[in-house]
């Protein structure tokens, strides 16, 4: 048994002085050599326990058969020596008493050791738990990165089209900006040449006005006859069904251009029929004609009448028209465009609007 002993000590020294292997040792590798060291310590000490009570056995069994021999002896050296043999067996029972005790420690101990083991072995179970739970929210996590990857990449994809689009969209801008400042000095170049062309209205219409002062001063009042012998329009007017007609050749309010019609002799023209309104819309050349007539609503709002008080009996109104201005305007005197269709070219403006005017009288007799 020593011998059995002596070799489960040298394993375990050899095993305790192996050298580190290169691999790391996992926690459970761990668990398993401390089990395995206990048990042998255990199984060596129970071995020489073994041992020593055989022996003490044996040798009290002895000293039994030789105190029985002495005692059947009568002689003096004989109880003499009973009594030395009698001292070591007592002696050796003291020692077979302590050993039993030592015994039952020991079996204390093993049963302590024991229950380390199982501790050892439930907080072994308890790492293999964790790992377990480890694994699977690395396993929840691996999924949750791959499905982040995913949006990631349709994030890339969707980024990539819209780079594109932009892409687009900037050399769209860029042919725009090109064809703007292409319109813009083309709108530069429509611009000085209205400007040119207003310029050149200007000093016509003066010349006209020149032109016109001059003959009204030398035809004033002189009547003109025509091939019949008949007195007609003075100079400068037209003559239409027997009614005289003047258009101006420049632009005040419909007070003013009434106050010139006044001193001439007659009114801001009347439109009595449609007849008359055909006539006057065709009666000059410029198509974009725009005048005073003779019809306003200064004295009931809404209600409109002509010059000489005659009441509004025929009308010709844009589309829409009159309409009053709205609460923030007063448009209370009439207009004629001729741009507009001649049954639809009445509108009603601001009085202080600066236009062109049409005097209307009767003809000379």
């Amino acid at each position: 048994m020593y011998r059995v002993t002596m070799q489960i000590m040298e394993m375990e020294s050899t095993y305790v002085n192996e050298p580190p292997r290169p691999r790391p040792i996992r926690q459970s590798q761990l668990f398993e050599r401390k089990w395995v060291k206990i048990l042998l310590l255990s199984f060596g000490l129970l071995c020489l326990i073994q041992a020593t009570l055989n022996v003490t056995l044996r040798l009290t069994a002895n000293c039994e058969n030789t105190a029985t021999v002495m005692e059947t002896q009568s002689s003096p050296p004989c109880e003499a020596v009973t009594y030395k043999t009698t001292q070591q067996c007592n002696s050796l029972q003291k020692r077979v008493n302590t050993l039993a005790r030592d015994k039952s420690r020991l079996n204390d101990q093993i049963s302590e050791l024991n229950n380390q083991i199982q501790e050892l072995n439930k907080q072994k179970q308890e790492p293999n738990k964790q790992n377990q739970e480890f694994n699977r929210q690395i396993n929840e996590l691996n999924n949750k990165m791959n499905e982040l990857n995913n949006q990631k990449n349709e994030l890339n994809n969707q980024i990539n089209r819209l780079k594109d689009q932009i892409n687009q969209l900037s050399n769209q801008i860029n042919g725009l900006n090109s064809q703007n400042q292409e319109l813009n000095k083309q709108k530069q170049e429509f611009i000085k040449q209205i400007n040119d062309l207003h310029n050149q209205i200007n000093r016509l219409n003066n010349q006209n006005r020149v032109l016109t002062s001059q003959i009204e001063v030398v035809t004033r009042d002189q009547p003109q006859n025509n091939l019949n012998g008949k007195s007609i329009c003075p100079a400068s007017w037209r003559e239409r069904r027997g009614r005289c007609y003047f258009l101006s050749s420049e632009k005040r309010s419909w007070e003013r251009s009434r106050m010139f019609c006044q001193d001439h002799g007659a009114d801001l023209v009347v439109i009595n029929d449609e007849q008359e309104q055909r006539d006057l819309h065709g009666m000059y050349d410029s198509p974009y004609l725009l005048f005073w007539i003779g019809l306003h609503d200064y004295t009931s709002r809404g209600t409109f009448k002509w010059v000489d008080n005659t009441p509004l009996t025929g009308a010709f109104w844009q589309a829409g028209q009159p309409d009053a201005g709205g609460p923030n305007n007063q448009e209370n005197c009439v207009e004629m465009y001729c741009k507009n269709p001649v049954l639809s070219s009445w509108n009603d403006a601001p009085c202080e609007h600066l236009l062109q005017w049409i005097c209307e009288k009767a003809t000379r007799q």
